[in-house]
């Protein structure tokens, strides 16, 4: 029997190997706009924009990490609007516009480590880690069109958010960390509306449901 050819595109050589091959590997990857383009994240390279027709690559996406020696690629989170949000440990957060092609602005990262990120276009919301007193973590929600912080919420107990994400409307955000719990805010006032126990371990995701 024949295998068949898988169809459709295919980027086989989306990144050329780096001098030590076990170095290179795709880390993230997301559809953005209009779903005619991926951008994608891979150790020791830039992040980059690929026509999903073609496969070909269409753009680099500006992001240089404060270490030079540091060869993991940021985290990646866009929009339908055409989006991208870039973040990753040490570095600062970036939030790109395709269709301007030129970079919206950027904020502070964490020393040390990760800084976690949601984004909601339908609320129009951007949601941010910060360091907070007593090694707790501070969550704050920014506006998406400009990065200004209209309120922040401090996750007593957990030192670092694992976790984040809007629920479809924007109205709720959940997070989750070291603490083994996961908490649900109110984006329009910021309280806390649940905190979510009994898990052994990290919570390292959560996501709503279609329905919130």
């Amino acid at each position: 029997l024949q295998t068949p050819k898988p169809s459709g595109t295919q980027l086989p050589q989306a990144f050329p190997p780096a001098e030590d091959e076990t170095k290179t590997r795709v880390r993230a990857a997301r559809f953005v706009g209009d779903g005619k383009s991926i951008v994608v994240a891979a150790d020791n390279q830039p992040v980059r924009m690929f026509s999903v027709e073609s496969g070909e690559p269409v753009a680099e996406i500006p992001y240089k990490h404060p270490d030079p020696t540091w060869d993991m690629p940021p985290n990646i989170e866009t929009t339908p609007g055409g989006l991208v949000v870039l973040g990753g440990y040490g570095g600062e957060l970036v939030v790109y516009d395709t269709k301007t092609k030129a970079e919206r602005y950027r904020l502070p990262g964490i020393d040390r480590d990760y800084l976690q990120f949601a984004v909601s276009e339908a609320a129009g919301l951007l949601a941010t880690t910060a360091p907070g007193p007593n090694r707790s973590v501070m969550i704050q929600l920014r506006k998406l069109e400009n990065g200004q912080k209209f309120w922040e919420a401090e996750a007593k107990g957990d030192t670092s958010a694992y976790a984040m994400a809007f629920s479809r409307d924007g109205k709720q955000l959940v997070t989750g960390g070291k603490d083994n719990e996961a908490r649900i805010y109110d984006v329009a006032s910021g309280a806390t509306l649940q905190v979510l126990k009994g898990h052994k371990g990290v919570v390292s995701k959560a996501v709503f449901s279609a329905d919130g």
